[in-house]
């Protein structure tokens, strides 16, 4: 059967014929024995590309991790920031408002110390 050639002839839907050479019994190319050092070779690398993976996965699950907790962190410190801040301001307004209340205080007292010595100075004509 080996080195056999069978001419074919063949129809297609067409119509039309084919004629060919079939050399038939072509075996499939012999598989090599691998050996057991082959295998524990490939076992071995099979498991180095695991344990690569799996920390991989890990690592990607710590930085995860990290970043899920500074995240509220960040957003405590952002919020505890704006809380001094508004504060500060606060803190300057009210200096402000005292400052310009002491003023006040002290123009009027000024005008009425002056209404006071201007009615003494007309009662003593």
């Amino acid at each position: 059967a080996l080195g056999q050639k069978t001419l074919i002839l063949e129809e297609l839907d067409s119509g039309a014929f084919f004629l060919y050479t079939y050399e038939g019994g072509v075996s499939p190319p012999k598989k090599k024995d691998i050996s057991l050092e082959e295998i524990q070779r490939k076992l071995d690398a099979a498991e180095g590309r695991r344990k690569n993976h799996e920390a991989e996965v890990l690592k990607h699950l710590a930085e995860k991790r990290e970043h899920e907790k500074e995240v509220p962190q960040k957003a405590m410190e952002k919020n505890n920031n704006f809380s001094k801040m508004a504060e500060e301001k606060l803190n300057q307004k009210m200096e402000k408002f005292m400052e310009k209340d002491k003023k006040l205080e002290e123009v009027r007292k000024n005008k009425e110390t002056k209404d006071q010595n201007s009615e003494e100075g007309i009662s003593e004509n």
